[in-house]
């Protein structure tokens, strides 16, 4: 069963929302995993948000059955492990929107109106300046399951950042992370924050070497 459950949750992560509801399903039950009512209700709404009927379904149900236990509710509607989580991932959040911020500037007219390719580029570089801050602060926060509060933190700042517009880069995200995708943009990304220090650093360049132009 323990075989089954290692297929099914590499599925899930792959973003499969049969997948998802079965690892639910077996956190919910114990089932080749210890029981986990938080990860049961995670993965839950994970295939509930694809339109997996079955999973409203038994969601609704086990919280019903576990009033105590429900996930702590962020601000922004996310999940979080409790109040503190919740501050770390609005600091960090802040942490990444800045350095966005700093490495825009000048290049303003170079990053508007991209294509659908130049925005996948964009969301990867992004990434790896979530992965420098994830790294130096969230991880110091003792979890669990460190990749569901990395995962619960880019729905987190993509609710902060993106709201209700119409890019909702966490899917991709998650594709880029699970599939081991756009690692030099995302190096890119990590090192413009990684390497402030140095003499002659300038944040613009990186976002410009991962849109593959230096001018």
């Amino acid at each position: 069963m323990r075989d089954v459950f290692i297929r099914y949750k590499k599925a899930a992560e792959e973003g499969h929302d049969l997948a998802q509801y079965m690892v639910g399903l077996m956190y919910a039950n114990g089932d080749g995993v210890d029981k986990d009512v938080k990860l049961a209700m995670y993965w839950y709404k994970k295939a509930m948000e694809q339109g997996h009927a079955d999973a409203k379904h038994q969601l609704k149900k086990l919280r019903e059955s576990t009033i105590d236990d429900q996930p702590y509710i962020t601000a922004l509607g996310t999940i979080a492990k409790d109040k503190a989580e919740e501050q770390a991932y609005s600091s960090v959040a802040e942490l990444v929107e800045q350095q966005m911020m700093i490495v825009e500037l000048g290049v303003e007219e170079k990053i508007s109106g991209l294509s659908n390719k130049k925005k996948e580029l964009y969301f990867a570089f992004e990434l790896g300046v979530i992965e420098f801050f994830d790294g130096q602060f969230l991880n110091s926060i003792d979890a669990q399951d460190k990749d569901i509060k990395f995962f619960n933190f880019l729905i987190y700042y993509q609710s902060k950042k993106y709201g209700h517009s119409s890019d909702r880069p966490f899917d991709l995200w998650q594709s880029f992370a699970t599939k081991r995708l756009y690692i030099t943009e995302r190096k890119l990304g990590f090192d413009s924050v990684n390497n402030s220090s140095n003499i002659g650093h300038f944040p613009s360049s990186y976002l410009l070497k991962a849109f593959g132009t230096n001018s």
